[in-house]
């Protein structure tokens, strides 16, 4: 599995897919006028159609028509950035996470309004780490204030969101080890 998110990140890297420098974040893609990758310019190795979370990138479309998208950067592995459609327009992006080293997976779901995303991440070295050890789970119920656990340490995870919002992070790295969010009560680790 690191093989092909290694991969993965060095076809990105080569590739551009329209990304600024390190110091820029993204840029617009001129063509389209859109700041925001797609699918389409992140090819998934062993992936058909929708992206897995060793993509670096994921799409999810809301109830409402708003298409989210969150990526990892393959300029700098470093940044993990979100940015949602406004009308026929994109929102500014945001970057909801900087990590240490890097960042090599990149889950996420939603339930039509809530959504969640994990991250794979290393504090010191992205190759030489076997588990992420930078692990963060983030959430948002309204696109706009981001709620983060960062104290997770070897995580990863496909976070799985309920009908009502509520959120779960079950750790592919430790199966015992559950981080749960909601609305009411923000994060707490089970």
């Amino acid at each position: 599995m690191r093989n092909i998110a290694l991969s993965t990140l060095i076809a990105l890297a080569l590739a551009g897919c329209g990304q600024g420098s390190e110091s820029e974040g993204p840029v617009p893609i001129a063509a389209e006028g859109r700041v925001a990758p797609t699918v389409a310019e992140y090819p998934a190795e062993g992936s058909d159609t929708s992206p897995g979370r060793d993509d670096g990138i994921t799409e999810l479309t809301l109830d409402d028509g708003t298409t989210v998208v969150a990526w990892i950067d393959p300029g700098a592995i470093t940044d993990v950035y979100v940015q949602h459609t406004v009308g026929d327009d994109w929102s500014e992006p945001v970057r909801i996470f900087e990590s240490g080293a890097g960042c090599l997976n990149l889950g996420a779901a939603t339930n039509g309004t809530t959504v969640a995303i994990a991250l794979g991440c290393y504090a010191t070295d992205a190759f030489r780490q076997q588990a992420p050890d930078q692990g963060v789970a983030i959430v948002s119920a309204d696109l706009t204030s981001w709620d983060r656990s960062n104290e997770i340490l070897e995580f990863s995870s496909s976070p799985e969101v309920d009908a009502d919002g509520s959120v779960r992070f079950v750790n592919d790295v430790y199966p015992d080890q559950v981080v749960t969010w909601s609305d009411d009560d923000g994060f707490d680790g089970d």
